[in-house]
């Protein structure tokens, strides 16, 4: 007896597709997981001189939590998906000069700094919350 094939239509292929994806996205988050983030290109960013954080209050956050708040950031946002809540954390609490740091701890990853990183991660609603956050300490955002 003769096995039947599935006929090709568009919705089978579109099944495949979708069963690859599912299998590739497994093993990039299983070959990632754990894996520290790459230090970042400061060089490049562009970022808050050491002047303009000087002209604020005092930073209510230290380079090193910066340092660390930059990184919660970029894993809440790589790969699939993006965790809102851990941003919102990492930011809430934050004076105008500890944002600054947080930006510049950030520096630049995979070619993109922190407020692009925002732009290509978050909705509409997600960033006007991110934006009246850094608003409220005085930071023009560019989104």
């Amino acid at each position: 007896m003769p096995v039947k094939k599935p006929a090709l239509t568009p919705l089978n292929v579109l099944k495949g597709v979708a069963l690859a994806l599912g299998i590739s996205g497994a093993i990039y988050a299983l070959v990632n997981i754990g894996k520290p983030p790459p230090p970042p290109d400061v060089s490049s960013v562009g970022g808050f001189s050491e002047d303009e954080i000087a002209k604020s209050p005092p930073s209510n956050i230290t380079e090193q939590e910066a340092l660390r708040r930059a990184n919660m950031l970029y894993t809440a946002m790589r790969g699939f998906g993006t965790n809102e809540m851990t941003i919102y954390k990492a930011l809430m609490t934050v004076n105008k000069a500890g944002l600054m740091l947080i930006f510049n701890q950030f520096g630049s990853r995979r070619g993109q700094n922190l407020y692009q990183w925002f732009m290509d991660d978050l909705g509409y609603k997600e960033l006007a919350v991110v934006s009246e956050i850094w608003k409220k300490q005085g930071i023009n955002v560019p989104f």
